[in-house]
């Protein structure tokens, strides 16, 4: 479990997306899709990560970005709306974070 104490920047939100594909896929799926999918892409550009996520494994990818996103907000104290997007996960956690 992770937790992010200080502003979620690219690499605390790359370690919550590292995190959730971990925990669904287990140590060695996880690894082999951030060698693909560059985890910290999340936290630059949302929608690109989901886009390649989407081309890849179609219909797939909406749990894989679902629960992305829960564990982005998770560990970011941001409450998680059932109709919240990748996008708007990312832009809350970094909202959420306190300033430095």
């Amino acid at each position: 479990m992770i937790a992010l104490s200080t502003a979620p920047s690219e690499s605390g939100i790359a370690q919550a997306v590292r995190e959730a594909l971990r925990k669904n896929f287990g140590d060695s799926t996880a690894k082999a899709l951030d060698f693909y999918f560059d985890a910290g892409m999340v936290a630059r550009n949302p929608e690109a990560y989901e886009r390649m996520l989407r081309k890849t494994f179609h219909s797939g990818a909406d749990h894989m970005v679902k629960m992305i996103a829960q564990e982005i907000c998770r560990v970011s104290g941001v409450e998680q709306s059932e109709d919240m997007t990748l996008r708007q996960c990312v832009d809350a956690a970094k909202a959420s974070a306190p300033n430095k």
